[in-house]
Parts: structure tokens; C-alpha cells; sequence
């Protein structure tokens, strides 16, 4: 009979260790959601339109909003690869002067200079 009891209190200390191994599981699970969450509602928040502008500017760059990108002629000047990268933006480090000019016709002549600009595309 203590055999039995024996066993059938280990199983259920056994059964106790997993369900509380399985709510520790859920806990931080649950933990790792909101926070998560909360960092993907904080970079939707920082890269609006307007926060964009307002951090091309702060790096000295310029904002242009009708292709969404900050540029900079300047290799000090301008958001860098990493910050570029971080708010879910797309670095080019030497992009042409005349990436967003509207193509012509055949007969249209566009001379561009060759000049690397920093770009950060959204």
C-alpha cells in the first residue's frame, strides 16, 4: 500500500512540477506578446510621415515627401545605414542625383551629375 502511495505521490508531485513549468511557459509567452507589441505600436508611432521629416531634419538631411525618403549629399549629413535600418527604412549609400527625375522621351536629354547621395527610402 505505501508502494502505492509512494508512487502516486510522486506522480502527482511530478504532475504539479509540469503544470507549473507549462504557466511559467504561458507567463512569458504572454510577457513576450505585449512587449512585442508594444515595440511594433512604438515604430509605427515614430515612423509617421511627419516624425520622418522631423528625424530626416534632425540628421541634417533633407526630406523629400513625395518619394518618402530622406537624402543627404553629405556622407556626414543624413540618417546613416543603422538608423535608416532600425525605423524600417531602405539604405542606399550612393544613389544618383537623378534617381527620382521623371523619365523623358528619346528625345529628351537629362544630364545628371555623378554625385553619391545618401538615400533612406520608406
Amino acid at each position: 500500500m505505501k508502494s502505492n502511495n509512494n508512487k502516486l505521490e510522486t506522480q502527482t508531485i511530478t504532475g504539479i512540477a509540469h503544470l507549473g513549468i507549462i504557466i511559467a511557459g504561458i507567463v512569458v509567452v504572454g510577457i513576450a506578446g505585449v512587449f512585442l507589441y508594444s515595440q511594433e505600436k512604438w515604430l509605427l508611432r515614430i515612423t509617421s510621415p511627419e516624425n520622418l521629416e522631423r528625424i530626416c531634419t534632425a540628421y541634417e538631411g533633407k526630406w523629400l515627401p513625395e518619394f518618402n525618403e530622406c537624402e543627404s549629399i553629405s556622407n556626414r549629413k543624413g540618417l546613416d545605414k543603422d538608423v535608416c535600418e532600425e525605423l524600417g527604412g531602405v539604405f542606399r549609400d550612393c544613389a544618383s542625383m537623378c534617381r527620382n527625375y521623371p523619365r523623358g522621351d528619346d528625345s529628351e536629354i537629362i544630364i545628371c551629375p555623378q554625385v553619391c547621395v545618401r538615400t533612406c527610402k520608406f
